[in-house]
């Protein structure tokens, strides 16, 4: 009996309100693929109807670079790769989990087949990201450290639940989906460094829709799929799960409490906290390459779990390797998509500075915090000088983390900046503006179209 995540969906259907909402630009940064020729063309062939030209005015599902497709399935697929593309999106640390990325490209194909409205769109994603934030936290963060990877093991129940709701299934039909979703989990953290990585992500999308849209159809799978012998919780996480958080349902609302955390560089969350504090470093202090002997970076156990290289060989190692983004505010201070590309990478200045960077994995930086859960991505920087001085500077909780949010100004620069890249600045300020008046619009069909 799958009743955690039925009363799960069925209390905060009842009880989530609109206007608690985040702003749409919040919830999906997107950008098109280009650090990778292979897997950019790859989604180029995915996004090619498989029966020809696409007919905008029968076409049913919204891609994120303008074009359109039929299949809901392969609209999540497919923007659920964009979304994850370039490790830009937000995270949850209940779980340790990218939600937005995997529940947004769901929910909002089956809307969009469905015919549904922005407030349709904002209910399933908002029940797809509660679900998902509340299973990580009765999960908690071991299942992460085995060796899953949450961001699909734990996604695809939230992409269900967004997708079931967005194509209206009834009691019977999310159980069915919710019981095929338990059997259907997958993802291990290897894929970390590859672009498997942000494919991994647009299948747990598509999984999720296909899980709804077999639901729908009355296909099941056994009663005990999640919590039962042999099932979900037991396979993924050795039984334990705390489901005495069911009585925060509809009292904790977990996209603001704790909240998700958004990126200032797109790099892996593990690194934002490291990589700031050496940018603080070197504008205060006015360090140049030249000044500098050795850069210490003491993190916790969980980020050198996470950054699992020591010296990136191409651009999706790079976004896992702490070396890499500390170089890169060293030499430009800065730290973008612009830096995300191969000749950058193996430039000589890159290369050397990389070899001056040494991770060391140290929880007891946490003693420096009175409470160590708050700040699971703690750095501690030491910049070592030529002339014998040592800088260094301890940055708990990077900005953009819950509890030390990014200014919307800052946020509204980032969602341009990433948008504006393929699709030009004007279309970028009106996509912002859709988002942002999401809970008005009544035709989601076009929001992101050419035209």
């Amino acid at each position: 009996m799958l009743i955690v995540i039925y009363l799960l969906y069925v209390k905060l259907s009842e009880t989530i309100h609109i206007n608690r909402l985040l702003g749409g630009r919040h919830l999906f940064l997107l950008n098109k693929a280009e650090k990778s020729q292979d897997l950019s063309q790859t989604i180029q062939h995915f996004a090619s109807d498989a029966k020809g030209p696409v007919n905008l005015a029968t076409a049913l599902c919204s891609l994120v670079n303008g074009q359109s497709v039929r299949s809901p399935a392969q609209a999540a697929l497919i923007n659920g790769m964009a979304a994850h593309y370039f490790d830009f999106d937000d995270t949850s640390f209940l779980g340790i989990v990218h939600g937005t990325a995997v529940i947004w490209p769901a929910a909002l194909a089956m809307v969009q087949k469905s015919g549904g409205t922005g407030k349709d769109l904002l209910l399933a994603f908002v029940l797809g990201s509660e679900a998902l934030y509340y299973l990580g936290d009765c999960l908690g963060n071991d299942h992460y450290r085995k060796g899953w990877w949450s961001s699909a093991t734990l996604g695809i129940f939230g992409a269900t639940i967004a997708a079931s709701k967005a194509a209206h299934l009834n009691q019977e039909q999310t159980r069915n989906a919710l019981r095929l979703a338990s059997t259907h989990a997958f993802g291990v953290r290897s894929v970390f460094g590859a672009a498997a990585k942000p494919f991994l992500l647009g299948r747990t999308a598509q999984t999720g829709v296909e899980c709804a849209q077999f639901g729908m159809a009355n296909l099941s799978a056994p009663e005990h799929s999640f919590e039962g012998s042999s099932g979900f919780v037991e396979t993924f996480n050795d039984g334990q799960f705390n489901s005495s958080l069911l009585t925060t349902l509809g009292k904790q609302y977990r996209l603001t409490d704790p909240g998700v955390a958004i990126k200032l560089y797109p790099v892996c969350s593990a690194a934002q906290a490291g990589t700031e504090a050496v940018m603080e470093l070197i504008k205060t202090h006015h360090i140049s390459a030249e000044d500098i002997t050795k850069i210490e970076m003491r993190v916790t156990e969980l980020v050198a779990t996470q950054l699992r290289y020591s010296h990136a060989n191409n651009v999706a190692e790079a976004q896992f390797c702490l070396p890499f983004t500390v170089a890169s505010i060293v030499l430009r201070q800065r730290l973008g998509i612009e830096e995300l590309n191969e000749a950058y990478l193996n430039s000589d200045p890159i290369q050397s500075m990389m070899n001056k960077v040494e991770m060391i994995a140290d929880d007891s930086i946490l003693s420096q915090i009175p409470d160590p859960d708050a700040a699971p991505e703690s750095a501690h920087a030491f910049i070592h000088l030529k002339s014998g001085q040592i800088l260094d500077l301890f940055n708990p909780i990077a900005t953009g983390m819950p509890g030390k949010t990014i200014p919307n100004a800052e946020l509204d620069r980032k969602f341009i900046r990433c948008v504006e890249r393929t699709r030009g600045s004007d279309k970028s300020a009106l996509i912002k503006s859709s988002l942002e008046n999401l809970e008005t619009l009544s035709n989601l069909r076009m929001i992101f179209t050419k035209n």
